[in-house]
């Protein structure tokens, strides 16, 4: 049996309580000194950036743990603080953010702008588009009503090239989406 020790909680827990492809952390602010997990995926890159320096693209989660109240009679079970796909390479960002193409589980193809880091290696959707791309719908995911997506596939253009494709498979993100506040449950 294998064991990982989560930092914030200083405790052992069992690796086979991770959803499949997902990697764990606890982590602490520097300046606050508030903890939080940090959830990342690896993905795979179909088109690689021609300037890039990772193998694979990532979606790294950060969320702070803890029941917290949505609205009325819902619940999550933990607070987004931020998500962000990390590319490795920099990518063509306009006023608006960076262009992006997302389909989801083979469907149609999407667009929408997010933001980009200050590196310009790094794309920053809101809460709300992650829950598009996570969900299928532009609201707060409810616990039990629809399926979460199994794959993404995303595209940005590097700088001064081409379109860099990426691919992440997505399994397991109900219990993220769960702890991270993406979703909620109803108290009953």
């Amino acid at each position: 049996m294998k064991f990982w020790i989560l930092a914030i909680s200083s405790c052992f827990l069992p690796l086979s309580m991770y959803a499949q492809g997902w990697e764990k952390l606890g982590k602490t602010d520097a300046f606050t000194g508030n903890s939080y997990v940090q959830y990342s995926l690896p993905g795979n890159f179909l088109t690689p950036p021609h300037n890039g320096s990772l193998n694979a693209p990532s979606i790294v989660l950060e969320c702070a743990p803890g029941e917290k109240k949505y609205i009325g009679k819902w619940y999550s079970a933990g607070q987004f603080i931020k998500g962000y796909v990390s590319v490795g390479a920099i990518l063509n960002n306009a006023p608006n953010g960076v262009a992006v193409l997302y389909r989801r589980d083979d469907g149609k193809a999407q667009s929408a702008y997010w933001a980009a880091s200050t590196d310009g290696k790094g794309l920053f959707p809101s809460g709300i588009q992650l829950n598009n791309i996570l969900y299928g719908h532009d609201l707060v995911h409810k616990v039990s009503t629809t399926l979460p997506v199994k794959k993404l596939v995303l595209m940005a253009d590097e700088y001064l090239g081409v379109g860099i494709v990426m691919q992440f498979d997505l399994t397991g993100i109900d219990d993220i989406a769960s702890g991270c506040g993406l979703a909620i449950y109803e108290k009953k």
